[in-house]
């Protein structure tokens, strides 16, 4: 290889270490800290699968994924130029999107928010108003209920009266 392909091909892996680097640190901002075992182990696992497959075709379409020390020198340096300079702002413009995504999409559902709490409210109003006129006629309810209540008892027992009677002359 002459000596400007192989500059050529330690600046485009550091270019890929770099994005490594922000890859990692977009990752680490956006996944769920909290949660531990498969739920954490699966998405850390297509995030490295899926960097491993980047790094990988832009190694076959410099040299045909042939790989050499030095490139893997220059995917370390690229990382690490990433971490000690442009990690704190990338992050601090990570959280100032994420604030704003949040206050855009509030703002926008806003007026949903209004308008299901009228309409609970107008729902409520009208359930209290049934209520307060159906109050005279809540004893009348009771009454029946009681009676339904009695004559439904009454109706068991003649029901099982005449099971009994009906059994009873099969079963000679």
């Amino acid at each position: 290889m002459i000596v400007e392909e192989q500059l050529r091909i330690f600046l485009s892996m550091m270019a890929a270490g770099f994005f490594t680097g922000f890859c990692v640190t977009c990752h680490e901002r956006f996944i769920i800290k909290e949660k531990k075992g498969m739920w954490r182990f699966f998405p850390d696992l297509i995030f490295w699968l899926g960097q491993a497959l980047v790094i990988f075709l832009i190694l076959f379409a410099l040299n045909g994924a042939e790989l050499r020390l030095y490139m893997m020198v220059a995917l370390l340096i690229g990382f690490a130029l990433f971490w000690k300079l442009a990690r704190t702002f990338t992050l601090s413009v990570l959280n100032w999107l994420a604030w704003l995504s949040i206050k855009t999409i509030t703002i926008f559902l806003l007026p949903f928010k209004w308008v299901w709490l009228l309409v609970v409210l107008i729902l409520s109003a009208m359930w209290r108003l049934l209520s307060l006129l159906g109050r005279p006629f809540h004893p009348i309810s009771l009454f029946l209920q009681k009676k339904a209540s009695i004559l439904a008892k009454k109706i068991k027992i003649w029901l099982n009266l005449l099971y009994n009677r009906i059994n009873n002359r099969y079963d000679h």
